[in-house]
């Protein structure tokens, strides 16, 4: 397995995820911006919600906005592995069809 693409896709879930954290940051509040935001936290909400049913709200919450943080990179990661690998598969397919 090429890790090359494993790697691209670590530094742009990072990247993706600082992304947010500034646009966060810098931009105004708007209903709009809202949605986004919570659609973007969403699968990390997900996956944490495995191991703190109540969420923010449990007994011993203080490491659930860490999981929420380290599963969105983690799905991030995921989704850019997955787009590269889509890409390297329809470049190599072209190439093929070029000869």
């Amino acid at each position: 397995m090429n890790k090359r693409p494993l790697l691209l896709a670590l530094g742009l879930g990072i990247a993706t995820w600082l992304l947010f954290c500034l646009v966060q940051s810098l931009l105004p509040y708007s209903y709009t911006w809202g949605v986004i935001k919570d659609w973007l936290a969403m699968p990390g909400a997900f996956l944490a919600s495995f191991f703190y049913p109540e969420g923010i709200h449990s007994d011993c919450a203080a490491g659930w906005p860490w999981l929420v943080i380290f599963s969105n990179i983690a799905v991030y990661i995921f989704v850019w592995y997955g787009a590269l690998r889509v890409i390297a598969l329809l470049r190599r397919r072209r190439t093929r069809q070029a000869r």
